[in-house]
C-alpha cells in the first residue's frame, strides 16, 4: 500500500507501471471517501468541515497526478517562481 505521493514517486523511479499508478487513484479515493462519509459523532470541527467540502467540490482534480503522471502532485514550482 502506498500513499498517493509515494505511488507517484515510485512510478517516476520505474518501480510501477502506468496501470499500477492509475489503480492507486481508485484506492486512494475509496479510502478518502470512507473517511469523509463517517464524521465523528460530535461532527467535524468547522475547519475540517470546510476542507471536506472543498475536497468534494474539487474531487476530480485532487488526484489527477495518479492518472496523468506528467502532472505534478503539488504546485511547488509555481510557489518558488
Amino acid at each position: 500500500m502506498w500513499t498517493a505521493r509515494e505511488a507517484y514517486q515510485d512510478y517516476h523511479a520505474g518501480k510501477l507501471t502506468l496501470g499500477e499508478l492509475q489503480q492507486q487513484r481508485s484506492y486512494v479515493e475509496v479510502q478518502l471517501q470512507s473517511i469523509l462519509a463517517r464524521p465523528p459523532i460530535s461532527g467535524w470541527p468547522a475547519d475540517a468541515q470546510r476542507r471536506g467540502l472543498r475536497l468534494w467540490r474539487h474531487w476530480d482534480e485532487w488526484f489527477t497526478f495518479l492518472t496523468h503522471p506528467e502532472v505534478k502532485p503539488d504546485n511547488n514550482d509555481a510557489e518558488r517562481a
